[in-house]
């Protein structure tokens, strides 16, 4: 029920038309901008992590072992937060306004930081947002759409064949399972330890002023106490989000935000190939809170590049030279 209301906001709320007026960055400009921010926001990161720069990571090697070790010895909130603001939103965004304009110096020094990021922990996921940007590049919006559903089909029976002939069930297990059986699960979990039990933000923004009531965070204690797995981390979509929070209350509050969003970002009449930023964000509404999804993995910076840098690119880029077609 919650998930076809979230379905029915959406459609809803896109009909309406936002009509803000937000200083606009020129296109030229804004490659510069995110190129400078990028350099300079960055600068935290060549402190903390350097000394535990491994070059072999590049090659895959001592993955683990790296991500262990900036586990243990780096402790710096600005990082922490500003990490997937930089690889999710203004790395690629940056790098799709290099491509356009062939700015090829600054194309080299966005990919340069991406790989910086990159060995900053050896987060494969580093990679996402600029997968999505680059692979969404080309067409319209309703091109894409369906570019996205062949690809996804076409995926999806891949797995399926590879899991059933040669029993590899790797892509399954790290795609649709994950994406979609698993999260119906943990949904049907999450509804079932914490109706009635409500924790009001607790473990949030609300800590201050809410005893939080459980030892652990809820996702472990789902893992725990329905995977018999008190190490698993079980990630919550924005509908359980909200329901741990506040029942169907605290759901329904979350849809209409998200709603929300998606309409105002409907109305900025934005590029079609910019559509890969907003797909890595859809995805996270799957496997994150919303808290999470806004400030930690870049929600909030995504809407703010939207607003001030990305407004009228649908009309505003076809006059200009581009790289590809």
């Amino acid at each position: 029920m919650l998930h076809n209301i979230f379905f029915l906001f959406t459609y809803l709320f896109s009909l309406i038309r936002w009509n803000l007026s937000f200083p606009k960055v020129k296109n030229q400009s804004t490659t510069t901008l995110l190129v400078s921010i990028t350099i300079v926001g960055l600068i935290p990161f060549i402190i903390s992590y350097g000394p535990y720069i491994d070059l072999s990571n590049l090659l895959f090697v001592n993955v683990y072992e790296t991500r262990a070790l900036v586990l243990e010895k780096v402790d710096n909130l600005y990082t922490a937060y500003t990490y997937s603001w930089f690889s999710k939103v203004i790395i690629p965004t940056a790098l799709i306004f290099c491509i356009y304009f062939r700015k090829r110096f600054m194309l080299i020094v966005m990919i340069t930081s991406l790989v910086f990021l990159y060995l900053c922990g050896a987060h494969k996921t580093v990679f996402l947002g600029t997968f999505f940007m680059i692979i969404f590049y080309k067409y319209e919006y309703l091109k894409k759409i369906f570019f996205f559903m062949k690809l996804m089909t076409l995926f999806l029976i891949f797995s399926i064949v590879i899991t059933f002939l040669f029993d590899i069930t790797i892509l399954w297990d790290m795609t649709f399972r994950r994406a979609l059986l698993l999260s119906a699960l943990l949904d049907y979990c999450y509804f079932d330890f914490f109706d009635e039990n409500y924790i009001y933000w607790s473990n949030s923004f609300m800590s201050s002023f809410i005893d939080y009531p459980y030892e652990t965070t809820p996702d472990f204690i789902i893992g725990r106490d329905y995977f018999d797995r008190p190490k698993m981390n079980a990630n919550v979509g924005i509908i359980s989000d909200g329901f741990k929070n506040a029942g169907h209350i605290g759901a329904l509050l979350n849809i209409i935000i998200v709603a929300t969003i998606f309409s105002f970002l409907n109305s900025l009449k934005i590029s079609p190939k910019f559509f890969g930023l907003f797909i890595l964000f859809l995805f996270s509404l799957l496997n994150s809170s919303l808290a999470t999804i806004l400030l930690t993995h870049g929600g909030f910076v995504m809407i703010i590049v939207a607003a001030f840098l990305l407004k009228n690119t649908e009309t505003s880029l076809k006059s200009e030279s581009k790289l590809f077609v």
